[in-house]
């Protein structure tokens, strides 16, 4: 496996370290992902890669994710589903299931960093997607992955009769925060049934 940043000093960043650099919950209060996170806008994700090409492995030293389940949300900055797909996504890996999941970037996978490769050839994947486009389950098969499981943003809204607002891709309405709680726990679903066809349930 070609993995970026062979040969470069690295910074070591431990796990905990960067946990706490994934985003927050949103604020309930204000619908609003606070903006020293990884945000929508686009320059949270470029600082995403640069930290995962930062944590790459250290030479000699193997990446560990087996047993756990990698999620990749959509990080379309268009529209607000894509928010929607990443606030479930931070929701499920920080506080549903924390222990039993993995968190994928979607830019640093698209750009090869090694930490995100080796999620992929070492976990199942479970995509959430933003909208009708798919980017998230295309860039997996770029590299010759294909998801375990998908979950839809605009599924989850259809199903329940429910709309969101288009104009805004970081304040999130109640409606949307609803929505997000929904994706999260159809994710969860997914999660633990991978768990139980993998022998890792611990739930």
């Amino acid at each position: 496996m070609v993995c970026l940043g062979e040969g470069a000093e690295k910074e070591d960043i431990s796990p905990d370290r960067q946990r706490s650099e994934m985003p927050d919950k949103v604020d309930k209060d204000a619908g609003c992902v606070s903006p020293r996170h990884w945000n929508a806008t686009g320059n949270g994700s470029e600082s995403v890669v640069e930290n995962r090409q930062n944590h790459d492995e250290k030479k000699g030293q193997e990446m560990n994710f087996k047993g756990k389940i990698a999620i990749l949300p959509c990080t379309g900055v268009g529209q607000v589903v894509g928010t929607i797909a990443r606030q479930a996504g931070y929701r499920v890996c920080d506080d549903l299931r924390p222990d039993q999941t993995v968190l994928l970037c979607l830019p640093a996978l698209v750009k090869g960093v090694c930490e995100d490769l080796e999620m992929i050839a070492q976990c199942p994947v479970i995509v959430i997607e933003g909208c009708q486009e798919k980017c998230a389950t295309h860039a997996l098969g770029m590299r010759e992955v294909a998801p375990a499981a998908v979950v839809s943003v605009l599924d989850a809204m259809s199903d329940r009769g429910l709309k969101v607002r288009r104009e805004s891709r970081r304040c999130l309405s109640e409606t949307e925060l609803a929505v997000a709680d929904i994706v999260g726990e159809q994710v969860v679903g997914e999660v633990d049934r991978l768990l139980r066809e993998t022998g890792h349930a611990t739930r």
